[in-house]
C-alpha cells in the first residue's frame, strides 16, 4: 500500500521512503521555508565539509571534486589542457598563423559598404554587433582560403555566424 503525502494540500503519493511522511517536493519546500529544520545549513552556509579526492584540501565549491591544483594537473596529464598546434580539436594545417594579405585589408571596407554593414546570415548591423561585442563585422571568406579575396567570396558576418561556419568546416 502507498502512502499518501501528510501534507494537507498536496495528497501526492510518496514514492520514495520518507520519514517525515511529505512527498519530495513537500519536504523541500518545509526545509527551505523554515531554516531551523535543515540541518546542514546555518544561515544560507553549508555545514558539510568538502575535501580533494588526492590531496587533504578542503573546496568551497559544492560541485567540485578537486581542488583548482589538483584539476590542472589532472587536465594537463590527460591532455584537456595542453592542446596546442595540431592536437587542438579546431586545427587546420597551421592556417591559423597565415597572415592576411594587404590585398584583403583593402578590401575589408569595400565589402562591408557593399554588404551594407549588414551581417549576411542574421541581418545584424555595425551598429548592434559593435554594441553586443565591442568589435566591428567580420569579413568572411566562403572557401576558407585567406588568399581567394575575390568579392564572390567574401561576405560580411557577425562574430557568431563567423564562428558557426568555421565551425561546419572543421566537423566536416
Amino acid at each position: 500500500m502507498k502512502k499518501r503525502c501528510r501534507d494537507k494540500v498536496c495528497k501526492n503519493l510518496i514514492t520514495r521512503y520518507s520519514n517525515s511522511g511529505l512527498c519530495g517536493s513537500c519536504s523541500s519546500k518545509r526545509r527551505f521555508k523554515n531554516p531551523k529544520n535543515c540541518t546542514n545549513y546555518i544561515d544560507g552556509r553549508s555545514l558539510l565539509e568538502n575535501f580533494c579526492l588526492d590531496c587533504p584540501k578542503k573546496i568551497s565549491g559544492y560541485r567540485a571534486k578537486r581542488c583548482r591544483y589538483c584539476e590542472n594537473k589532472r587536465k594537463y596529464k590527460t591532455g584537456i589542457l595542453n592542446q596546442n598546434g595540431n592536437l587542438n580539436n579546431q586545427w587546420i594545417d597551421g592556417r591559423s598563423y597565415e597572415k592576411y594579405p594587404l590585398e584583403f585589408r583593402k578590401k575589408r571596407t569595400e565589402i562591408l559598404e557593399r554588404d551594407n554593414y549588414t551581417c549576411q546570415i542574421c541581418d545584424m548591423t555595425q551598429k548592434q554587433h559593435l554594441k553586443k561585442y565591442k568589435r566591428s563585422l567580420e569579413v568572411h571568406h566562403k572557401d576558407h582560403n585567406r588568399n581567394n579575396n575575390k568579392n564572390s567570396n567574401l561576405q560580411t558576418l557577425c562574430k557568431l555566424c563567423n564562428l558557426h561556419d568555421n565551425k561546419i568546416l572543421i566537423i566536416s
